[in-house]
């Protein structure tokens, strides 16, 4: 059964419950979810963890591919992603929302920070027009595309489903 399936089956009993960070591991793939709030149909979440320790100490190549086919792969959240910048000598790769979504006064974007170990985390931030200053943001999903996403992040990386 594949993270994604698994976290779905988890969300359903949550309805209603306080902020709470959901664990889900197996031999190869760790994946965390920081929920705000989950309904019947939806969660709201902080942030997204996935930890792929197979690819840990493969060639920096190896994350700017996962970075860019998760770009072509997730095409479904409330804006694209784009690579934005890679740093070899930290081993990281920064994807963002392209465009970001611009709205009067506010500007609002995922950002997903691929890094060495098979590191990668995801978030969405709201930063206000008129400031250098960033918030992180909650952000809404159904279940069943919470479920997409954390496979997709998954696949994207070259692995396959369990």
């Amino acid at each position: 059964m594949s993270l994604g399936t698994r976290l779905r089956e988890v969300l359903a009993p949550l309805t209603g419950s306080e902020p709470q960070t959901v664990r889900l591991t197996d031999a190869e793939q760790q994946l965390e979810v920081d929920l705000a709030s989950v309904d019947r149909l939806s969660c709201a979440i902080r942030e997204i963890r996935l930890t792929l320790p197979e690819l840990a100490g493969q060639p920096f190549e190896r994350l700017t591919a996962w970075a860019d086919r998760l770009c072509q792969r997730i095409t479904y959240l409330m804006e694209r992603l784009a690579p934005l910048e890679v740093f070899p000598q930290e081993s990281e790769v920064l994807v963002r929302s392209s465009p970001p979504d611009r709205r009067p006064g506010r500007i609002d974007y995922y950002e997903v920070l691929i890094r060495d170990g098979g590191r990668l985390a995801v978030q969405r931030y709201r930063r206000a027009q008129e400031s250098d200053t960033r918030e992180r943001i909650d952000w809404h999903l159904t279940h069943d595309m919470a479920e997409r996403l954390v496979d997709d992040l998954v696949e994207a990386a070259g692995q396959e489903r369990l």
